[in-house]
């Protein structure tokens, strides 16, 4: 799908930052993709609330439910924010493999309920400006660090990414591995999206979740030419895999997506990473 970039719509409101770039697709729906780059600063998490419910308001939906990313970094309150407003919304994330993700994008890109990261992630601790005492540092460090672990703890990340920040003195930069990224889950889904979209792709197919949780790796890698090309998001990809592994119905035969027994029992909660009884 070709993507044609603007600088905003004419349903929109006129004030656009220039952090978050807005994207009309070429595609018989009502699609955008949505992009945050630059220094992420205090204003985004405002803007991209509003822009997500304006979209919204107008029949928009998200490219393959998805934040994209290329950024160096900003303010670590602002990403955090971000990142807890993406999994309130339960979007995914996506960083391009030509793309960067660096500093405080960490805290944002985290917030997916399905990350997608083929491009490059660099972390490093937060430093301050020269008006702040020097016998207040330590107890900033003290309350910067408990939100860090507190932030990462509530994404569903190993502890071991908040360590590696910690452990990064400002001036540098620690480059995450893909090993580590698979492994501390920044690459990956949030246990309890996955939990409740396995539970409902085997309810809409009259299957069990042991089958498909059984085919669920095997179907990631077969999507990941689609999902790197930002084709489609991975669920979108696993549904059609496995309906051509159990029911042999080829992509124009699949019935749309229906909501399942477990979407109308449970709500599934992001920012708490439960599901609730309705």
């Amino acid at each position: 799908m070709k993507i044609l970039t603007l600088c905003l719509f004419a349903i929109f409101s006129p004030t656009v930052l220039g952090e978050i770039k807005f994207e009309k697709v070429d595609h018989p729906k009502k699609i955008i993709a949505i992009k945050i780059s630059n220094r992420i600063e205090y204003e985004e998490g405002i803007e991209l609330e509003r822009i997500i419910g304006e979209a919204k308001k107008e029949g928009f939906s998200i490219k393959n439910n998805a934040i994209m990313f290329d950024t160096k970094g900003g303010n670590t309150h602002a990403a955090q924010s971000i990142g807890r407003i993406i999994r309130e919304r339960r979007l995914n994330t996506f960083l391009a493999r030509n793309a960067e993700c660096g500093s405080a994008c960490i805290y944002a890109l985290i917030g997916g309920v399905v990350r997608n990261v083929y491009g490059e992630v660099t972390v490093h601790r937060s430093s301050y400006s020269d008006g702040v005492p020097l016998e207040k540092i330590k107890k900033f460090n003290d309350l910067g660090d408990a939100e860090i672990y507190k932030h990462i703890y509530e994404m569903g990340i190993s502890s071991q990414l908040a360590a590696a920040i910690i452990a990064t003195p400002h001036w540098t930069r620690r480059n995450i591995t893909k090993s580590e990224l698979d492994a501390w889950s920044i690459n990956g889904m949030d246990r309890m999206y996955e939990e409740f979209s396995t539970r409902n792709l085997a309810s809409e197919t009259k299957t069990s979740v042991d089958d498909v949780q059984s085919r669920l790796l095997s179907m990631i890698r077969n999507c990941d030419n689609q999902v790197q090309s930002f084709d489609m998001s991975q669920w979108e990809c696993i549904r059609i895999n496995y309906y051509w592994a159990m029911k042999k119905l080829p992509y124009n035969k699949i019935p749309p997506q229906q909501p399942t027994y477990f979407d109308k029992k449970y709500n599934f909660t992001k920012s708490q990473n439960i599901l609730v009884l309705n």
